[in-house]
Formats: structure tokens, sequence, C-alpha cells
């Protein structure tokens, strides 16, 4: 079964795909928290995650909510014990052999398309963040529409992304990161 993303317009794909990103790689800052209450995302983030709409309004007008959230990010992505954004600790295999694959199938695709992480805002974040790969995928939808390398790198987070978001949707305190799970998981289905 084949989910409404896929049906979707190339920059609205494209646009999902760079907003799951940036809320994967660091905190919400109050430019994204203003994005993510424009209407058309914030109905799609509500259609997810009823009441997410309220949280992501209260975080945009008081400062200590939003420190909430950036808490919330911390226990899920960045301290022990959370949601690890990395493919390797979800990818049920021996570590050393399936990062080089892993590392060399994204650098292929990053060639591809001639990009570079940090030109993205990504910094020197390991090339199996999730976040890595949804940024790299977004970059694709858009500059290869009617080729294969957007689905080609949607298919490196296969066969882990969907263990990934259902960790993190139920690991979330948070509707927004709920909502963020449940989106990604839409993205892969």
């Amino acid at each position: 079964m084949t989910s409404a993303f896929h049906v979707l317009p190339v920059d609205a794909r494209a646009a999902i795909l760079s907003l799951l990103s940036r809320l994967l790689v660091r905190e919400v800052d109050e430019p994204l928290l203003a994005h993510l209450c424009r209407p058309e995302i914030a109905e799609v983030l509500e259609a997810l995650e009823p009441g997410v709409g309220a949280e992501i309004a209260r975080a945009e007008r008081d400062p200590g909510v939003r420190e909430e959230l950036d808490v919330e990010y911390c226990r899920l992505f960045l301290l022990p014990g959370g949601v690890s954004p990395f493919a390797l600790a979800w990818a049920g295999v021996e570590a050393g052999a399936a990062r080089a694959t892993l590392q060399a199938e994204i650098g292929e695709r990053l060639d591809l398309l001639g990009l570079r992480p940090g030109d993205h805002g990504l910094g020197n974040l390991p090339l199996d963040h999730v976040g890595v790969l949804l940024a790299l995928a977004a970059v694709a939808e858009v500059r290869d529409p009617d080729g294969t390398a957007a689905a080609d790198t949607r298919e490196l987070l296969r066969p882990w992304g969907r263990r990934f978001a259902e960790a993190l949707e139920g690991a979330a305190a948070s509707g927004l990161y709920r909502a963020v799970a449940r989106l990604l998981d839409a993205v892969l289905a």
C-alpha cells in the first residue's frame, strides 16, 4: 500500500522531507516554530497528532514551553537511552561493515547530486543520521524529479526507518515528536 506522500507533487514531497530533516537534526527555534504554525503545515501535524497545534502555538509564545521542546529533543536524540537517529542502531547488523557499506552508498548519492552535507546546515553529522538522509532525499526530489535518486535515497531509510519512527512515537512525550514519527512513517510506507 502506497501512502499519500508518493502522489504529492515534487515540491511538496521535498518540503516534507526537508521539514522532517530539520526537526530531527536540531532543536526547534523561533523561525521553525513560526513555520510549523503555517496553516498548511499545522493542519497536517494536527491530523497526525491532535493537540500538537496548540503545543506549537504555546511554544511560539512562551520561551519556557519552547525550552521544554529543547529538553525533549535532547532526551530523545542526544542523551543515552533515547531514540538513536543513526541507521546502525536499527539496522541489526555488524556495525563496522554496515557503516562502511551504508556510507559508501550515501557518498555515491551525494556525488551523483553534487552535494556535501555541510552545504545544507548538517554540519559534521555522520552520513547515517536520519536527518542527513532525509535532507539528501529532499534535494534529490528537486534535482532529479523524473529519476530514481529520491526513491533510492528513501530506500536507504526503509530497512530501519519505520522501526526508528515507531520507537520515536513510543518514546516521545511531546505531540510534536509523535507527529514527526507518524509523518516519517507515512513517508516510508
